[in-house]
């Protein structure tokens, strides 16, 4: 009975090990196609929240990465795509979700004509999501 039960705990062992090699071995060959950027929340009442180091693959589009950071309801039209909605926040009347991305050059905020379901992030880019009236469409301070 001594010998199955250390015999059980060698073998669970050694699983552990394997699987822990197998998972070291594919985060090292995934290191180089992980992604960092941060990503702001501003809801236009002084609320902004930040989403720092957010970890994306290389190829995914700044919409995917914003669905796994905020709660987004969202209508695909023949267009693209709408977001209607970031974390409770409802696009309604002249108010919607537009998202803006930081140009470190320049230091200021430039708005990105491109759709986020479109935009493919690259390594260390800064996006604020920015809920604006359109009729005073302006970047976030």
């Amino acid at each position: 009975m001594a010998i199955a039960g250390l015999c059980g705990t060698l073998l669970g062992t050694l699983a552990a090990g394997f699987y822990y090699y197998q998972y070291e071995d594919l985060r090292s060959r995934i290191a180089h196609v992980t992604r960092h950027l941060d990503i702001g929340i501003d809801y236009e009442n002084f609320t902004r929240v930040w989403h720092n180091r957010t970890e994306a693959f290389s190829g995914e589009t700044l919409l995917n990465v914003t669905m796994r950071i905020a709660n987004v309801n969202l209508t695909t039209t023949a267009y693209g795509t709408e977001i209607n909605t970031i974390n409770g926040v409802t696009k309604q009347g002249s108010h919607g979700w537009f998202y803006w991305i930081w140009n470190s050059t320049s230091n200021t905020w430039g708005y990105v004509w491109t759709g986020a379901d479109k935009y493919i992030i690259i390594d260390n880019e800064i996006f604020m999501w920015h809920y604006v009236d359109w009729n005073d469409f302006k970047a976030p301070p």
